[in-house]
């Protein structure tokens, strides 16, 4: 039960905007380590427990409980859990034509890819329903990216509510 998980890279992308590819929780053994790697795959990673630190274009970021951090697809980057305190996360991996746009919506960028997060509980409910409908059906795809698609605007949300100026509803 550290780490629960699914990939879904062997199926075809019904969707070409936004499209997951991956998503799970996963409690990390200290000094777990991802990296230095260059993704085809966007990454959403939230951390709901713990500590580690992200090492991306050429910056190192502490991170640890309320905080995201995006991995933008063809961006080298590394992380690492904490040795004393490491991590628990939840992650997505999506793919897609909007994906840059939704997230600059979500408030994240390349110069910005870390953010606070407030609401992690509904963001966590939709990873569980991704992660619940792993069996590889046309009902569970539909379900699996209703969820993600819920995960996303509920990312959003959580941004705007944050007070950040110029948002949309």
């Amino acid at each position: 039960k550290a780490a629960r998980f699914v990939g879904l890279d062997g199926l075809m992308k019904s969707a070409i905007d936004l499209a997951l590819s991956y998503c799970g929780i996963q409690q990390c053994s200290p000094l777990h380590n991802n990296g230095p790697e260059i993704r085809d795959t966007s990454f959403i990673h939230i951390i709901n427990s713990g500590q580690g630190v992200l090492k991306m274009q050429g910056k190192e970021y502490q991170l640890d409980k309320h905080k995201a951090f995006l991995i933008p697809a063809g961006v080298s980057a590394q992380y690492t859990a904490d040795r004393h305190d490491p991590w628990t996360y939840m992650w997505v991996g999506f793919t897609g034509l909007m994906v840059e746009e939704s997230m600059a919506m979500a408030g994240f960028t390349l110069e910005h890819p870390v953010r606070s997060v407030e609401n992690e509980s509904i963001l966590k409910h939709d990873i569980e329903g991704m992660i619940e409908t792993y069996h590889l059906t046309f009902t569970n795809e539909l379900r699996r990216n209703g969820c993600f698609f819920h995960f996303i605007a509920h990312l959003i949300e959580d941004y705007q509510a944050q007070g950040v100026i110029g948002s949309e509803s």
